[in-house]
């Protein structure tokens, strides 16, 4: 948590039609942009490395968003399309994608020159009993 006498509290109110979806919304978001540099990000290298699911905030400006997931989407597309292509149901190819994308966040290249199949298998698994968990819990 980044604290700073400058900084207020980013806000964001969505007004929903009758089916859920946002009909409206209005946003107070200047912190993120101002205070989220891809400096700041960086610090926190190892941190963002390690974490078995990456959620990035869509608002940062386009150099701190690349620092955030650089090569996470062609990675993460491509693990869901393999997956797919093999027989596996759409939750379970998003869980594979994710690790994909999260193990390329973790190289310095492009794409890794190599996936760790294990890592990956066990990246997944957590990202998708998290997902059922979820999923779960929303129907109660």
């Amino acid at each position: 948590i980044r604290k700073h006498k400058d900084i207020k509290t980013p806000t964001v109110c969505h007004i929903l039609d009758v089916t859920g979806e946002v009909a409206a919304g209005v946003a107070s978001v200047e912190a993120v942009e101002m205070f989220l540099t891809p400096e700041w990000i960086q610090q926190f290298k190892h941190t963002i490395h390690s974490a078995p699911l990456l959620m990035i905030d869509a608002n940062l400006s386009p150099p701190a968003l690349e620092v955030s997931c650089r090569r996470a989407g062609d990675c993460l597309v491509g693990g869901m399309i393999a997956s797919l292509s093999t027989g596996l149901d759409v939750m379970q190819s998003v869980a594979i994608g994710i690790a994909a994308a999260k193990a390329s966040v973790e190289v310095d290249s492009n794409v890794p020159s190599q996936f760790s199949l294990p890592t990956i298998t066990g990246d997944a698994r957590i990202v998708y009993s998290t997902a059922k968990l979820l999923q779960h819990q929303s129907k109660l």
